[in-house]
């Protein structure tokens, strides 16, 4: 089990998370790539801190548009392609999305709920490219839980049938929705090479550890049981200071 960060927003360059990783004892930092300053010609390898990628929050592998769908893969192969010769990136994360929506004057249509047949058809030749790319490069590429819907976790189950394609589970959003993705999830733990961790105070995420409901020491359990890497994804230097100081001492503690 590794530990690793995410890279904060209020900081100016990657180095400084690199630099805040460094003096907590964290393993690797996830870069965002939608921040410029997480763009694969502004990352240098580091010798201790090695990285994951977040790839585009909006990226849609189940578009029902064929020639749309094949250029957002290609951007995202591109992409994870430029990270690995830049910084020898080998695991990246993508959203799930409910993708576009229709307002009715009584209701909203998804557009992946209302064609879902169609999507999933769309979604499985999405997943096999992306599978086939990331055992030709030694990528693990983990789909992380967002807003989950039976739409989107009948999506997650076509993951299992495809090598090299993982989840990521997020327990912040998984609580805030539920814990439907982690009852699905943990059918197949094998699946679960990526967790993100932040608590949830009020039905707010990405809070500060031990401060919500989140029970973090049950997710150690876990990753210490599966070998599943941490990213502590909290949004401001001091929390992820508190964070990483509570999930230290827990694990000093058993």
């Amino acid at each position: 089990m590794k530990i690793g960060i995410s890279v904060l927003p209020e900081f100016e360059s990657v180095a400084e998370s690199v630099a805040i990783a460094r003096e907590l004892g964290i393993d690797f930092v996830e870069l965002n790539a939608e921040y410029p300053i997480c763009l694969p010609d502004k990352i240098k390898k580091d010798e201790k801190i090695y990285f994951t990628v977040h790839l585009f929050e909006k990226a849609e592998v189940g578009l029902l548009y064929e020639p749309a769908r094949w250029a957002e893969i290609d951007v995202l192969k591109r992409l994870m392609t430029e990270y690995k010769d830049k910084a020898a990136v080998r695991r990246f994360n993508l959203h799930i999305n409910r993708g576009v929506f229709t307002t009715m004057p009584d209701k909203i249509i998804f557009v992946h709920e209302r064609f879902n047949q169609d999507y999933l058809v769309a979604c499985r030749k999405s997943f096999k490219e992306l599978s086939d790319f990331a055992v030709a490069n030694d990528f693990e590429i983990c789909f992380e839980n967002y807003k989950v819907t039976d739409c989107i976790l009948g999506t997650f189950k076509e993951i299992i049938n495809f090598p090299n394609l993982y989840y990521t589970l997020d327990f912040g959003h998984d609580m805030v929705t539920g814990k439907r993705a982690s009852a699905q999830f943990m059918e197949t733990p094998e699946k679960i090479r990526h967790v993100h961790l932040h608590d949830v105070v009020d039905g707010a995420d990405h809070r500060e550890l031990g401060t919500g409901i989140v029970d973090v020491k049950a997710v150690l359990d876990f990753c210490r049981n599966n070998n599943t890497d941490i990213v502590v994804e909290v949004r401001r230097k001091e929390q992820l200071t508190n964070s990483i100081v509570y999930l230290k001492n827990l694990l000093e503690s058993v």
